[in-house]
């Protein structure tokens, strides 16, 4: 069975692949909409990845939970 990460990588390719010859606009990922990726800035991203980090640090268990669902 793929991991959750690999499916998630599949879905961005499929999406974001090329196989009409046609471009799409914006940025490809996982945690936002095209249009929400392409507003999104760094320092945003920074502070949501710090959240994450400070969450999985203080409760691992629970993130890994979630994460299996």
């Amino acid at each position: 069975m793929p991991s959750i990460l690999q499916q998630q990588l599949q879905q961005v390719s499929t999406t974001w692949g090329d196989p009409t010859g046609k471009r799409q606009r914006g940025k490809p990922s996982l945690l936002f909409t095209a249009q929400e990726a392409a507003d999104v800035d760094l320092q945003s991203l920074y502070e949501l990845a710090q959240e994450g980090e400070q969450m999985y640090c203080e409760h691992p268990m629970v993130v890994a939970t979630a994460t299996q669902s």
